[in-house]
């Protein structure tokens, strides 16, 4: 029986040793330098921390210079989703003080969310995600960067599939997000919520319940959707994201939407609306998960991002 205990208690060890930490600092981002490094005022201190004010640098992932075209884009994402809120921080345990080089925190870092949950999925992989970053795993730190990618992987076949930021005439009461369940039960919803990189923080109501290969269409009576800059998260009443979408941008102010085309799938198409209907895919601009040319660093320097080509990245083979 001891025995049997103490491989318990190792093996609980072992777990929380390779687990994220993303609750040993915390603060609000106060400036951005770049894409991938921050001024944060630190509100919870860690023993690591020196001063009030750390410049925060995003572990394992590179912008481009914020000289280029591509590398003002990285930071204006940065300052859209975390400039003036807070953020929480792991910062390294391998390197001198959690610092590299240059004396800057080396973290992977997580959103404060709306209902005071912390994001599970990292702002690192989030700024990947989005085409404003690169991977550069250094063996410096403790940081494995595959593990940002199964972190949010609950098991829940439900996504957010469909979504209206611009509808014509008053946005008011006309804005929605489609659910799409992809699996063969019903799910219940009930108390999970939906909130915005812009602060929105909707609650489903109790009897929300999405049936198998069916959609759940939530309108957005009270709050509003940004129509440049906006992601949308899907979270469950115990806190975790089970899903999010891309970057959203939408001038049109008309029924085009932004899907996932087929329902339920990894590329997102702006189209003719489908709410609460199968999509039919016809296409006015797509963006395919295949494209991978934001990879291409950095010797060539990097491709040229239009903002539209912001994408949910398939990332599978990248690490194989």
């Amino acid at each position: 029986m001891r025995g049997i205990i103490l491989n318990l208690v190792l093996l609980i060890f072992l777990i929380s040793a390779s687990s994220a930490a993303p609750d040993e600092a915390m603060g609000i981002v106060t400036y951005v330098e770049s894409g991938d490094t921050f001024e944060v005022l630190i509100e919870k201190f860690d023993p690591r921390i020196e001063e009030s004010y750390e410049v925060v640098r995003l572990a394992d992932v590179t912008s481009p210079d914020s000289n280029t075209a591509e590398g003002q884009a990285a930071k204006e994402f940065t300052e859209a989703m975390l400039l003036k809120k807070r953020v929480w921080l792991d910062i390294d345990n391998k390197s001198e003080d959690g610092r590299g080089p240059y004396g800057r925190l080396i973290c992977v870092v997580y959103q404060n969310m709306p209902n005071g949950s912390i994001n599970n999925e990292s702002f690192n992989k989030m700024l990947v995600d989005a085409g404003h970053a690169t991977i550069r795993d250094f063996e410096t730190n403790e940081f494995d960067p595959v593990d940002w990618w199964s972190v949010s992987d609950l098991g829940i076949s439900l996504v957010i599939n469909e979504v209206e930021l611009n509808p014509q005439g008053n946005d008011q009461g006309g804005e929605w997000v489609e659910l799409y369940n992809r699996g063969d039960e019903d799910i219940e919803m009930g108390g999970w919520t939906l909130t915005s990189a812009h602060g929105l923080n909707l609650t489903l109501p109790e009897e929300a319940t999405i049936r198998a290969k069916g959609f759940y269409v939530v309108t957005i009576e009270e709050g509003r959707l940004y129509n440049s800059g906006e992601v949308i998260f899907l979270m469950t009443d115990a806190g975790p994201v089970v899903d999010r979408t891309i970057p959203l941008d939408d001038t049109k102010n008309d029924d085009r939407t932004w899907a996932r085309c087929p329902d339920g799938g990894v590329s997102w198409v702006y189209v003719i609306s489908s709410k609460n209907v199968t999509a039919t895919c016809d296409v006015i601009y797509y963006a395919s998960s295949e494209d991978k040319n934001w990879l291409r660093c950095c010797a060539g320097g990097y491709t040229h991002m239009n903002p539209l080509d912001r994408q949910l990245w398939n990332v599978t083979g990248f690490f194989e």
